[in-house]
């Protein structure tokens, strides 16, 4: 799991990178749902917990978007081109659609094993 969460080495495919990028985001938003619901005099610590949340799921995202711009074979640095308005909408975009470089490359071993032709 740590691999998964904090490291930026090796690359990940499409389904991968979606799943890691949908399931915090829902899971941030579910637990604040239940905590707000069960205690919602406690505002204030609700506050701060989903700041926490926020920013472990943020890095989560900019980890896993680096590891899929490997996927390409390109440098994570390429995901700071997604804080730009538009031009980063455009590039999560082509990464999001478009599969990545078959057989390994500098970054690591194809996230998929071995695909065909």
């Amino acid at each position: 799991m740590f691999q998964i969460f904090f490291s930026t080495r090796g690359r990940m495919s499409r389904k991968v990178y979606l799943l890691f990028i949908i399931l915090p985001l829902l899971s941030v938003y579910f637990l604040m749902g239940i905590f707000l619901g069960f205690f919602p005099e406690r505002l204030d610590q609700m506050v701060i917990l989903y700041l926490v949340f926020t920013v472990v799921a943020g890095w989560i995202s900019v980890v896993t978007l680096i590891k899929r711009i490997h996927d390409f074979g390109k440098s994570g640095w390429y995901c700071l081109l997604s804080i730009f308005p538009y031009v980063g909408v455009l590039f999560l975009l082509i990464f999001i659609s478009m599969p990545g470089n078959k057989g390994p490359n500098k970054y690591g071993p194809d996230p998929k094993g071995s695909r065909p032709g």
